[in-house]
């Protein structure tokens, strides 16, 4: 490792898939260093090349799916593709199903995983979002956070409840969020 440091993460604004180029380079050198990598995607440029890129340079894939009904993924995302999304998880799988991670302490380790933010719109989802991870991914379900766009009231009530004085319903996300992580 590099001074110490074991992990690259890589997370922020924007799609890292879509600078593939730049995140080859980058990601080749913390690979060179003995880093893994962990990234966090929404998948909808992630092709089956890149996947088997991540797959051989220690890449752990968090991929963001807030929704598996097209109708509240497009809500929720704003613009997002859900079939693409899906057939993008699929090559994703298809690949590291090549590549097993192995076990430490007798646990299996995934190297795949999908991150939820828990809204009213797709708290009924989780177990269906639960099954569809099996075990090759892990699930990581997290309540809203008010930062950025949630930070309005108005985002807050979309995401949270249609009144915003019902200040309960952030609580039920919350303690979904706690039973459906994986």
């Amino acid at each position: 490792n590099y001074w110490g440091i074991k992990t690259l993460v890589i997370t922020g604004n924007g799609e890292p898939t879509e600078n593939f180029p730049l995140m080859s380079e980058t990601i080749s050198a913390a690979h060179a260093c003995a880093m893994s990598t962990i990234m966090f995607t929404t998948a909808a440029r992630l092709d089956t090349k890149q996947a088997r890129f991540y797959a051989t340079h220690n890449v752990s894939v968090i991929v963001s799916l807030d929704s598996l009904n097209p109708h509240i993924y497009r809500w929720l995302t704003g613009n997002g593709d859900l079939e693409k999304v899906l057939e993008n998880i699929r090559g994703l799988r298809e690949v590291y199903g090549e590549y097993p991670a192995g076990s430490v302490n007798g646990k299996n380790v995934l190297r795949l995983g999908v991150n939820v933010t828990v809204s009213r719109q797709n708290i009924g989802e989780l177990s269906t979002i639960r099954d569809f991870c099996g075990s090759d991914m892990q699930l990581v379900a997290n309540p809203p956070m008010r930062r950025g766009r949630l930070q309005k009231n108005r985002q807050w009530s979309r995401i949270v409840n249609e009144d915003s004085k019902l200040e309960p319903a952030y609580e039920s996300l919350e303690a979904a969020a706690q039973e459906f992580s994986s």
